[in-house]
């Protein structure tokens, strides 16, 4: 929800100005890209999407560091899927207070 709610004020403050209008358009695709390919391979093998996560993490430098960089193979799908939901959403959130929100300092 938190990650939900972040995404439609950035979205409403946003539209106030083309500068910022053009730079959440941009981040926002970047977003919805990496939700639409994680809901792609999500129930794929295991592999592919721990190296999505940790790939998008690395990429975008948001430094999210993860209880383990592996999961056992001895979880079951279901625990496993819950696991790397949280991950992401802890990599949109801060994908989305690193980049997407604008402080002072950053511009």
């Amino acid at each position: 929800m938190g990650v939900q709610s972040q995404e439609a004020y950035l979205n409403h403050s946003s539209q106030e100005n083309i500068f910022f209008k053009r730079r959440f358009d941009s981040l926002n695709r970047i977003n919805t890209d990496f939700k639409k390919y994680f809901t792609k391979i999500r129930s794929g093998k295991r592999n592919e999407i721990i190296e999505l996560r940790n790939n998008f993490n690395i990429k975008h430098k948001l430094n999210v560091e993860f209880e383990t960089v592996n999961y056992p193979e001895s979880i079951t799908d279901s625990v496993f899927n819950r696991l790397i939901e949280i991950d992401i959403y802890r990599l949109q959130e801060e994908f989305q207070n690193r980049l997407m929100f604008l402080s002072k300092k950053n511009m």
